[in-house]
């Protein structure tokens, strides 16, 4: 009987198509380069063919090596949730948990929540990583990621989600803004070109858009804005006026500055915030404890 593939050197050759270095591939693995760069070649002779070709400065899969990537993703994932069964996972938050959080979260609720968890589950060892939705549900598929803080809604196949609480959006305004004194009630009421938001990939400027009803491409800036911070302090600056979600104005972040707030034009708007895993997961029951901690932050206890 031939050898067969190890797991390890899958994960290896999968860590070497995703970094597209070997470098980078064997830090990803917490190996060297030099035993990384042994198991792909012991792999290609195991196989009987080339996967990866190499210069001196460039590396290139063949159809073999992407071939092989494609089906060993899925055996590292279903290998993963073995793994999963066999420590027992109880319902109980504890181990590593690889968790994603999309950028106009992270700063606002992360701090928080990993504190929370860190006081009431000890034996938790989250992995963070920053990035936006669509590239943050890739990773779940792909079993880069167990579970992702996002804004719902968002449909993907064999994705699971549970809706934690909304996110109330609340009309920002420079308070030397006339808008200050009389907020709008609709956004027909803004000014053309006055309206600050996020640049495209940013899910919440489309929450932006569809819960505040904006219609009107022309009352949109087009300056392309790639952080709420920085939206912030252009409104700041009176160069416009913004929505903000309520948990971006409960962390501070109009401390110093001269912006004011009303519901004017976003009144009754919000986004609803929610964890997603993928279905096949044995630790939706970790998950779902975990949603329950991110409620606790989101409608803290009088």
């Amino acid at each position: 009987m031939k050898h067969l593939p190890t797991l390890r050197s899958l994960q290896y050759l999968i860590a070497l198509h995703d970094e597209a270095n070997f470098g980078r591939a064997a830090s990803a693995c917490a190996v060297s380069q030099s035993t990384l760069s042994a198991a792909i070649l012991n792999l290609e002779e195991q196989l009987g063919g080339v996967l990866v070709e190499r210069t001196n400065k460039t590396l290139n899969f063949t159809a073999l090596g992407l071939a092989l990537v494609e089906r060993a993703r899925p055996l590292l994932l279903a290998a993963g949730e073995l793994t999963d069964i066999a420590r027992g996972w109880s319902g109980e938050l504890k181990g590593p948990l690889k968790l994603g959080v999309i950028p106009t979260i992270t700063p606002f609720l992360l701090p928080q929540l990993l504190a929370r968890t860190g006081a009431r589950f000890p034996l938790l060892e989250p992995r963070i990583k920053e990035d936006f939705t669509h590239r943050l549900l890739d990773d779940l598929h792909q079993g880069v990621l167990d579970v992702a803080l996002i804004a719902l809604p968002w449909t993907a196949p064999n994705i699971a989600s549970v809706a934690i609480g909304r996110d109330p959006f609340r009309f920002i305004c420079h308070r030397d803004n006339p808008l200050a004194a009389s907020p709008p009630r609709d956004y027909s009421d803004i000014p053309d070109g006055r309206i600050l938001l996020l640049e495209e990939g940013h899910c919440l400027r489309q929450h932006a858009i569809d819960a505040c009803r904006l219609r009107e491409a022309s009352k949109v800036n087009q300056y392309s804005l790639a952080s709420l911070h920085t939206l912030v302090q252009m409104v700041n600056l009176d160069l416009g006026v913004s929505f903000l979600p309520q948990i971006a104005l409960d962390a501070g972040i109009l401390r110093g500055t001269d912006v004011v707030v009303s519901d004017g034009a976003a009144a009754g708007a919000y986004r609803e915030l929610g964890l997603a895993w993928r279905r096949s997961s044995v630790r939706s029951s970790e998950f779902l404890a975990l949603a329950r901690e991110v409620e606790g932050l989101l409608s803290p206890a009088d």
